[in-house]
């Protein structure tokens, strides 16, 4: 059929509307402007006691006035009821009665459907009869008896036009199919059995998120239907087996009480469609009030007599979801209608399929992107500890729906816990958070046994197995928890990763694979960047009294002069010696000597500021360079030092002990001094410390050393 003819037909329906709209509004415009006219007051009254009927029909039956042709079969009426000398003067002589009866039958000719083709005849010759009785006009059935010779040509031609429009459009679906197929890996097309099963689980939360957040695969298969069959509502339903729940992805309903995304849970007890889940098979009433079951996707009361619910159906994946078309009449739905809403439920169950294969495919590529971007950023030279975790946990928090995880250090000896850091929606869990896990807890499990643990819904047993600790006030609407150790490490603690997600079932064998191989990726930087930040520690650090070293103290006080030199800001260095340590190591012995200078180091940590510098100079000197320091300050700094150097005992084996220091203060001021005069200086003044009779401050004076060397 070519499209011209399409075409026409199409123009002949819409004029064949527009012709008895005319008429009928004609008829209400004579009745305004000529209300003496009897016949106008009669026209306007029998079609105001029409439109109470109709109404009274519609409440009955809702699909009644919900298509044009309903009104012309009104329209008809009226125009029967007012015939002759009662039609409206504006009408009379500008239309024949036969006209009315031919436009009739040729606008349902045009719907192609036998079963209203052959009732419009029907009523057709019936009321040309009645409208000549009790002679009946044998002449108006003759030439309307004419006129069916056309309206059954247009009616063959609209028929073939459906069933062309049906067989399109399968084809079109079918070629639609074929190029995603073709999208789609060789691998993933000739997947096993033994995988797919495994698989089946985890592509259903797949299923559920990508139909519910697009539906447009399933829009087009809808509105098909629904030209088709012209039910009451048609949907279409996805089945997401991991939480046992069917999702409204797609509708079309006459009816306003019905809403996308509603969610229908498995099971016998929640009507036609949750009994899928436990027995996926057709269902078809022709009388549902007999069952006496709730459909469970309409939010009012919606009288529905026919219902048919077809199980979409895929041989390597299981129920996939659901086509449903209900009908407020009776009987409404035979066995051909069955059928094609089968053939609809594979097409369905193919286009699911693909859309699962698209959306895995999307997966794959941002987790191999994720792997990759990991390696290279846990790969990265001088990687800092708290950059590693920082990182780790950025890229498990880019997952989809990851609601927070938590970086924590678990030490061994103490079984003391601490938050290194956590990143998630809610805070009740901060950084540096410390507690004590309690035993039987996962945590505690995860740790001590050093292995996964991961639960499904926390929600359940939270009350007798808590994440942490007994009475732990965390998120309530935590449902999936993973707890990943990172393993053996060098440092004295265990880092452990939790992460959660208000999903239930949520960590899949896939997922959790993920997860783990990202955390075992930074578990080996964590542990690279462990060994070089001891390394850096071991190269700076003075490894008996933990300060600075010589060579880390030169560096910087190099550093401190360059600085004070270009922005003219004060600088002051402080040198110290122990006073008579030589025979004191003679007298208790070196390991008591190194005690000395253990906390002469810790009390000289304690008395500096956060922007000092402390360090051990060599033997039992040592310095202390001041940033922004003039010389008061410095000698006030000096003298802080000294008196709580004296102050503080030093318990031993033999007695409580106690130690004095001699303090030399240097300044640089505006002049250009450099690192060497600076130290000398400060050398020059300790030593008039100690020529002054030790256990004292001294700020060095110009032409001090020349003193000294006298």
């Amino acid at each position: 059929m070519t499209k011209r003819i399409i075409h026409l037909l199409q123009y002949t329906e819409l004029a064949l509307y527009g012709v008895l709209y005319f008429i009928i509004a004609g008829g209400f415009i004579d009745s305004i402007f000529f209300p003496t006219d009897s016949s106008g007051v009669r026209f306007i009254t029998l079609a105001t006691v029409l439109v109470f009927v109709a109404l009274a029909i519609q409440s009955k039956f809702p699909r009644f006035l919900l298509h044009p042709r309903t009104v012309m079969i009104f329209g008809l009426f009226v125009i029967v009821a007012v015939h002759s000398s009662t039609v409206p003067a504006l009408l009379v002589g500008k239309f024949s009665l036969q006209y009315f009866y031919v436009g009739f039958l040729l606008l349902f000719a045009v719907t192609g459907n036998l079963k209203i083709f052959t009732t419009a005849s029907m009523l057709t010759f019936m009321w040309a009869g009645l409208d000549t009785f009790p002679k009946v006009d044998y002449e108006t059935i003759k030439s309307t008896l004419v006129w069916y010779i056309p309206a059954s040509m247009i009616f063959v031609f609209s028929f073939i036009r459906i069933r062309n429009l049906e067989t399109e459009y399968v084809e079109v679906l079918k070629e639609e199919l074929m190029k995603q197929r073709f999208s789609v890996t060789e691998s993933q097309e000739r997947k096993s059995e033994s995988s797919s099963a495994t698989t089946v689980d985890e592509d259903s939360s797949v299923i559920a998120d990508s139909m519910v957040s697009t539906g447009k695969e399933l829009d087009n298969l809808i509105f098909f239907i629904d030209k088709m069959y012209n039910p009451h509502t048609a949907a279409a339903f996805v089945y997401d087996k991991a939480n046992n729940v069917f999702i409204l992805t797609s509708a079309k309903s006459r009816s306003g009480m019905i809403s996308k995304n509603i969610r229908i849970p498995g099971g016998a007890s929640h009507g036609v469609i949750g009994q899928l889940a436990d027995d996926p098979k057709l269902f078809r009433s022709g009388d549902l009030t007999l069952y006496n079951r709730d459909l469970g996707y309409y939010t009012g009361n919606v009288v529905v007599a026919s219902l048919v619910v077809v199980p979409i159906l895929s041989r390597d994946h299981g129920l996939l979801g659901a086509l449903a078309m209900d009908s407020t009449e009776k009987l409404a739905y035979r066995d051909e209608h069955v059928d094609r809403l089968s053939r609809f439920s594979r097409i369905a169950g193919e286009l699911i399929v693909n859309v699962v294969m698209r959306k895995k495919q999307q997966q794959n590529a941002e987790r191999f992107a994720m792997f990759y971007n990991s390696a290279l950023k846990f790969g990265r030279p001088n990687l800092k500890m708290n950059d590693v975790l920082d990182s780790l946990i950025g890229f498990i928090r880019e997952i989809d729906d990851i609601s927070r995880v938590t970086a924590i250090a678990w030490n061994e000896e103490s079984a003391i816990c601490r938050v290194m850091a956590v990143a998630g929606d809610t805070n009740e869990i901060a950084n540096g958070y410390s507690f004590t896990p309690t035993k039987g807890s996962i945590f505690h499990s995860s740790v001590v046994n050093n292995k996964v643990e991961f639960v499904s819904d926390f929600r359940v047993i939270r009350q007798r197995a808590p994440l942490y600790v007994v009475g732990e006030n965390l998120n309530p609407n935590i449902s999936s928890v993973m707890v990943v150790p990172f393993g053996e490490t060098s440092a004295d603690y265990r880092m452990v990763i939790t992460v959660e997600s208000s999903r239930k079932n949520y960590f899949s064998t896939e997922l959790r694979h993920i997860v783990s191989t990202v955390i075992r990726n930074a578990a080996s930087a964590y542990e690279k960047s462990f060994l070089y930040q001891k390394m850096e520690v071991q190269a700076t650090t003075d490894g008996l009294t933990g300060l600075c070293n010589h060579r880390h103290f030169q560096e910087n006080l190099h550093v401190a002069v360059l600085q004070s030199e270009r922005y003219h800001r004060p600088l002051s260095l402080l040198l110290m010696d122990i006073d008579k340590f030589k025979s004191f190591n003679d007298t208790y012995g070196h390991q008591i000597g190194d005690l000395v200078l253990k906390v002469i180091a810790k009390a000289l940590t304690h008395s500096v500021r956060s922007t000092d510098l402390a360090a051990r100079y060599g033997g039992e000197e040592f310095v202390v360079v001041l940033p922004e320091t003039d010389e008061e300050n410095s000698m006030l700094m000096a003298e802080r030092i000294r008196a709580t150097i004296e102050a503080t005992p030093i318990p031993t084996e033999r007695g409580i002990l106690s130690v004095t220091v001699s303090i030399g203060s240097a300044t640089r001021g505006s002049g250009s001094v450099t690192q060497e005069q600076l130290i000398k200086c400060a050398d020059s003044a300790m030593y008039q410390s100690k020529k002054s009779g030790r256990n004292r401050t001294t700020a060095y004076l110009s032409g001090m050393e020349d003193l000294i060397d006298k």
